[in-house]
């Protein structure tokens, strides 16, 4: 994730200045806010935000774009659309907006953005002289180069001369640098920066080309494209990556253009095909630890805090189910996976034979906060959906990891949620209200994002504890081992693990509450008596809240939701 503190003063003030350049297609749209609804009263019924797709800007060379889906509130008079480098819920004089739109607008192209930067943007809207804020979206912007090639869109078809396969129609703007010499389109199912060996590529165009129709893509697949130019014998400049995702056949029409860049809400993808029986076709399992964790091929297995223990514990609970190695993954924080046996390292992608990859990361490698890491979660749950179309996942994630499980569920388009997440099992995790300490972790010093991200009062807290977003999207089913740490989302199942220990600390009245909105949303939860609130942080609870991935109770309700229907 890229740091935007200590410098995020000097980034915004960029933003302001690149983001002036808008679409005169957006209608009277202007980058000013100098008296704008952030002044006025607030609703909490908003705009339902659909997508952000990126690219980069032709308009613009070295700047990013992105093109912003929503669907209005009804009655709305007026809208803008804000955006921001920070996660703040858009405090004044952090934030610029582009408005005012009609109440009836609901796309938006903003030319200018600041390349390989994180994003945050929400449609707020004038409902009978209240305004309304949606809730909060985040995308990356792509890298752009000044010069390079840049990706416009994908159609694609079925193809006519290879039944069973996928026509692209590949559409781009050629480089405009001067010693440009030829073009080439590379294709992958990896999304790793194109290493060698890992795509095709075909060509060579000259520079007046930009269109090209492939016929014998794989469908149903999540691919990604570039277009590279060569500038001289070993020196080349390629456009920014685009990612596509394959449609499968039979299809009687064209389907519509394919735009470009990683989505706020993940849009659903074609239906699957049935996959084949039994459970270990059928269901893949993620393992998400939390903060200070780490992993890496020579884990001691021994030693109960590793990844490789934790990852034995939960085969050994699966044992009989018919889920075994190829069915239980790591996540990594750093996006970097490997081959323990061949040796090989890849970065965010599992092309690699299954469950034969290792999550690689170490502790500094969890500081970059819970949106950086979802974004990770959502690229490797892709890569999975690449290799098993028909699979469906259990996320199983402990301590800041439910932060991250639950944050990616609530980020997701809700139909993707429902048929592809079968449930999502929170180990001892502090979502609500969040912890009341300030930095216990050694990993993560002044500055990083985690531990405000978990922290009584983030955005992130807030985005996770409102059921539309999680509990009512798919199965979660919270494991509380610790009443300090462990602390429970409206409407999350609750279990308590054997060795279970009130301890003492400010969550504990945030565990009652979510136990309180548990009875209300789905009652069936069972809870014991709580130790007093005396204290910030207990230190005699950590070796409960590391154990849980080993405590029985905890293992059977791990095995329990995978097995359920």
């Amino acid at each position: 994730m890229p740091q935007i503190a200590p410098t995020r003063i000097l980034v915004l003030l960029l933003l302001l200045v690149t983001a002036s350049s808008l679409p005169s297609g957006s209608g009277a749209a202007q980058a000013s806010r100098s008296a704008g609804p952030q002044a006025k009263s607030y609703s909490s019924a908003g705009a339902l935000l659909l997508d952000a797709s990126t690219g980069c800007s032709a308009e613009l060379p070295g700047k990013a774009k992105a093109t912003f889906r929503w669907t209005p509130v009804a009655g709305s008079g007026q809208q803008w659309l804000d955006l921001s480098l920070f996660d703040n819920g858009f405090a004044p004089g952090t934030f610029i907006g582009a408005g005012p739109l009609s109440g009836s607008e609901n796309t938006f192209t903003w030319e200018g953005l600041l390349p390989e930067s994180v994003h945050y943007w929400r449609v707020n809207s004038l409902v009978g002289g209240t305004w309304q804020p949606s809730g909060t979206g985040v995308f990356v912007t792509p890298r752009c180069v000044p010069g390079a090639a840049v990706l416009l869109e994908v159609r694609q078809e079925c193809s006519t001369s290879m039944p069973g396969t996928v026509r692209g129609e590949f559409r781009w703007q050629p480089s405009t640098l001067v010693s440009a010499q030829q073009q080439w389109l590379d294709l992958s199912l990896q999304d790793n920066g194109f290493l060698p060996g890992t795509f095709i590529g075909t060509g060579p165009f000259d520079l007046s080309t930009g269109t090209y129709s492939w016929d014998g893509i794989k469908p149903g697949l999540l691919h990604y494209w570039r277009v590279n130019t060569m500038l001289g014998p070993t020196v080349w400049v390629s456009s920014e990556t685009g990612p596509f995702f394959t449609i499968i056949p039979p299809c009687p029409t064209p389907s519509p253009p394919t735009r470009l860049l990683t989505p706020t809400v993940t849009p659903a993808p074609p239906a699957p095909p049935s996959p084949t029986a039994g459970p270990a076709a059928a269901r893949k399992v993620i393992l998400i630890q939390g903060i200070d964790s780490s992993s890496a091929c020579n884990d001691d297995p021994t030693n109960p805090n590793s990844f490789a223990a934790r990852r034995a514990s939960v085969l050994n609970a699966l044992a009989g189910t018919g889920l075994g190695w190829d069915d239980v993954y790591g996540f990594s924080y750093s996006g970097r996976y490997q081959d323990c046996v061949g040796g090989a390292q890849v970065y965010d992608t599992t092309a690699l034979p299954p469950g034969a990859v290792t999550p690689v990361y170490g502790p500094p490698d969890t500081c970059f906060g819970v949106p950086q890491a979802a974004q990770r979660l959502r690229l490797l749950v892709s890569r999975l959906m690449a290799l098993y179309p028909g699979a469906t996942f259990d996320l199983v994630a402990h301590s800041m990891g439910g932060l991250v499980a639950s944050y990616y569920v609530a980020t997701q388009d809700p139909s993707f949620i429902a048929q592809r997440i079968h449930s999502v099992i929170l180990l001892d995790s502090p979502v609500n209200p969040g912890l009341s300490v300030s930095n216990p972790s050694t990993a993560c010093g002044a500055g990083n994002e985690s531990w405000p991200d978990m922290s009584q009062g983030s955005s992130v807290i807030a985005t996770i504890n409102d059921p539309a977003s999680t509990t009512l999207r798919t199965r979660f089913i919270c494991v509380l081992a610790t009443g300090l740490i462990g602390q429970v989302l409206p409407g999350c199942r609750v279990v308590y693990a054997q060795n279970y220990t009130s301890g003492t600390g400010g969550a504990v009245g945030g565990t009652i509450g979510g136990v309180l909105g548990c009875l209300i949303f789905q009652p069936l939860c069972v809870f014991l008596p709580f130790a007093p609130i005396v204290g910030d942080y207990a230190l005699d609870t950590a070796p409960v809240h590391s154990a849980v991935w080993h405590d029985p109770v905890a293992l059977k309700a791990i095995a329990d939701a995978v097995l359920a229907p």
